[in-house]
């Protein structure tokens, strides 16, 4: 009989804690899905082109929208959208339909781009692969390329670059 009460006892507290751990779960992706709930824009690497001018909208109600500008290629520009939810270790599954996803891990400064299964991707140059946070009304002046005119007192023609205007390009990071 003791050993009766003792199970049961011993039950109720693993159904306590089983709950509680749960709700803390889902409190602490609730919490990264508000934090990463932004715009976000980067210029990611391209195997065939200058690179991919990528824009991300995480909405708040679950839905994402993108959209990726092929660098350097005569291409219209390519839009997407589907549903994202984030884990409790910060990866952002970014689902397309039922076979096509994308892997982001999340942190507050910038996402970054994982591979097919999720992993992290090992790369030389590891801010290739992020996106930073963007205000569309605070960023809209640099947001584009500027074509460059003048290097000090020196006028830059078309003739000295037919085959490619010469470009500035900025990429903002929040600090």
């Amino acid at each position: 009989k003791k050993y009766g009460i003792a199970l049961i006892v011993n039950t109720c507290l693993f159904i306590v804690a089983l709950f509680f751990s749960c709700n803390t779960s889902k409190y602490i992706a609730d919490e990264l899905k508000q934090k990463a709930a932004s715009d976000w824009k980067g210029k990611i690497p391209c195997a065939d082109c200058e690179g991919i001018s990528y824009t991300l909208s995480l909405m708040s109600n679950g839905l994402f929208t993108e959209r990726s500008v092929y660098l350097g290629k005569n291409t219209a520009p390519f839009s997407a959208s589907g549903t994202w939810k984030i884990n409790r270790d910060s990866i952002i599954n970014l689902h397309y339909n039922e076979c096509n996803k994308r892997y982001l891990l999340f942190t507050n400064n910038y996402l970054e781009l994982m591979d097919a299964q999720g992993t992290k991707i090992i790369s030389s140059f590891p801010q290739r692969m992020r996106l930073y946070k963007y205000d569309a009304n605070k960023n809209d002046a640099l947001a584009a390329k500027w074509v460059l005119l003048k290097i000090g007192s020196r006028n830059i023609d078309s003739v000295a670059y037919p085959h490619a205007v010469p470009t500035l390009e900025f990429q903002l990071n929040e600090s």
